[in-house]
């Protein structure tokens, strides 16, 4: 049975397309309406270490330019303490952390080959039931470009509010949707592609499934690593929008099919920061 309403916030689905995504009229987010299994991801994610090339095929140099960066952003507001990094795949933010001096924790279906051996590892995803009751606690969660491979958000949330200790803060990146940037491009998003991204969350649904499990949003914006790439990303979103908004205007059947069957060149990046004022 095809899904009516919105899981995020239930709103109404006005659109579908050819790779299994509903998109909601209300929240502005896309997701998958068929959720793979458990057991199919745990098998997907078995091997994902070996094959993940987050920051492109730049041999890794983007990778440590955007641990540092992360770095950045968790040291504006911590500057020492406990940190657990949620879903680290083979992103060498957890030995930048450490190495600067944070006490830290890394999290993933499997250990990172590269992970330095100061850092603490343990077996577990955002969709682990039993994180639930597990006892424990670190002052900053960080989970970069995680939450939009995870079968359920809401239990994701959930999850990140009981590893979170009151006042901690929790950093997030994920690929930007339902922003003024996406939702009158001409085009859909190329950001999306199942069984590795399943979620697109706008930042009004971040906003709600945070709050149910008393975390406020209290910071978000987009994400790079450099003024150039920033430039170079979000001009080409400004100049999609356009495009997408003259489109829509004058031609909305044209606008509707392009919804469908192209797909926009805009990859923007959205950072969000919760903290648990809101408990």
């Amino acid at each position: 049975m095809k899904q009516s309403v919105c899981k995020l916030c239930n709103g109404e689905i006005t659109g579908r397309d050819d790779r299994g995504g509903i998109e909601c009229g209300t929240c502005g987010s896309l997701f998958i309406e068929k959720v793979p299994t458990m057991d199919e991801l745990a098998e997907f994610y078995a091997n994902f270490n070996s094959r993940y090339t987050g920051g492109g095929s730049s041999g890794g140099k983007n990778q440590i330019r955007y641990a540092r960066r992360y770095l950045e952003l968790v040291k504006r507001h911590s500057r020492q303490g406990t940190v657990l990094d949620m879903g680290c795949a083979n992103n060498p933010f957890p030995n930048v952390a450490s190495q600067d001096g944070f006490k830290v924790t890394a999290m993933d279906y499997s250990r990172p080959d590269e992970l330095d051996p100061a850092v603490h590892f343990e077996h577990g995803h955002l969709n682990s039931m039993d994180l639930l009751d597990s006892g424990l606690e670190f002052d900053v969660v960080t989970s970069w470009a995680v939450i939009e491979h995870v079968a359920d958000p809401d239990l994701a949330f959930a999850v990140l509010s009981k590893l979170l200790k009151k006042g901690g803060q929790l950093h997030l990146t994920t690929p930007e949707y339902g922003t003024s940037l996406t939702r009158s491009s001409a085009g859909r998003t190329r950001w999306f592609y199942p069984p590795e991204h399943l979620h697109m969350i706008s930042p009004a649904a971040m906003r709600s499934l945070a709050s149910r499990h008393g975390l406020e949003l209290v910071e978000w914006g987009h994400f790079e690593i450099s003024p150039l790439r920033w430039l170079s990303r979000y001009g080409i979103g400004a100049a999609e929008t356009v495009v997408g908004t003259f489109l829509r205007t004058f031609n909305k059947a044209a606008w509707q099919q392009a919804r469908t069957t192209k797909t926009t060149r805009y990859i923007g990046i959205a950072y969000y920061r919760f903290t648990t004022s809101a408990r």
